[in-house]
């Protein structure tokens, strides 16, 4: 079936295609810091894998990179054609619907500099990844910290029908997740680091078993490559006049469980507000696991 992705039975992508497109535009800062990481430049050919609204290919298509995107749900690709034409890059993207199931390495399908594929099934297949990659693999993947559904279940937590899987938004991540927007969003620490680099030992142990990103770059290990890691901040952010127009906006990404609810998602939403010049910031922080190797 068209929309449903690799590794995510049962989510049609899209019915989350206008949400997910207005929450992922608002973490563009970090995810260039990504593809600064993997090393896209203005002179290779990217393949965007799941490619979604669109986040990975316009940012790669602003430094003049030429971007084919593939993903299996048609709005999904509506909002990554109408993005890059606000960001005026429509010129540099093509926008393809294509399962990646159904894809054939160098049949329906041909190589490209660089190949990414940022939180979908495919990043765990990096012997396809890498058949499509002339030069270099890059994976995202969240690092053993929330993900969006999390982050949505602290920002909606009490409210409407508890449509939301609340995937560990508990009490202690909700804390957890208030604290790392502290400190990546108010001028704390980076968070950076590497866990995995070069030709260096296999990851084992306990964390090795609980990482999925430890498994992919012992994937890439074992298939012969040199996987690197890097630990970088993930903010969602964005700026607006007023605190009751960031609440708003929240609102809006889910309002079917904002509705009638406003007092609790208000409640929800302020520690993850913050006065800036001009209005107010948003932000919700988690942490991203870039991996990538040369093929």
């Amino acid at each position: 079936m068209q929309g449903k992705r690799m590794g995510e039975r049962g989510v049609d992508w899209n019915d989350q295609a206008d949400m997910y497109s207005e929450f992922v535009f608002c973490e563009l800062e970090d995810t260039r810091s990504y593809l600064d990481a993997i090393g896209v430049s203005g002179m290779d050919s990217v393949l965007d894998v799941c490619c979604g609204p669109g986040r990975v290919s316009v940012l790669c298509a602003e430094r003049g990179a030429r971007v084919t995107g593939i993903d299996s749900a048609e709005k999904m690709l509506a909002h990554a054609r109408a993005n890059a034409a606000a960001m005026g890059v429509s010129d540099n993207c093509d926008f393809r619907l294509l399962d990646w199931n159904h894809v054939l390495p160098k049949q329906n399908l041909h190589q490209h500099d660089v190949v990414i594929a940022s939180r979908c099934g495919a990043m765990m297949d990096t012997e396809k990844l890498s058949a499509l990659a002339r030069r270099t693999v890059g994976v995202q993947i969240f690092a053993n910290a929330p993900s969006i559904p999390a982050l949505l279940g602290v920002l909606f937590s009490g409210c409407g029908d508890g449509s939301i899987p609340d995937r560990g938004g508990s009490r202690e991540v909700s804390n957890a997740i208030k604290q790392e927007a502290g400190t990546q969003c108010m001028g704390g620490p980076m968070g950076m680091s590497s866990g995995f680099s070069g030709s260096g030992p296999r990851p084992d142990g306990p964390d090795a078993k609980q990482s999925i990103y430890l498994k992919i770059a012992e994937k890439a290990f074992l298939a012969g490559y040199d996987p690197n890691i890097r630990i970088l901040p993930e903010r969602f952010r964005k700026t607006f006049a007023s605190e009751e127009e960031a609440i708003a906006w929240v609102a809006a990404l889910k309002p079917e469980r904002s509705e009638g609810d406003m007092e609790r998602l208000a409640l929800n939403v302020a520690p993850f507000l913050k006065p800036v010049d001009g209005g107010v910031e948003f932000c919700i922080a988690t942490k991203a696991a870039i991996i990538w190797w040369d093929v």
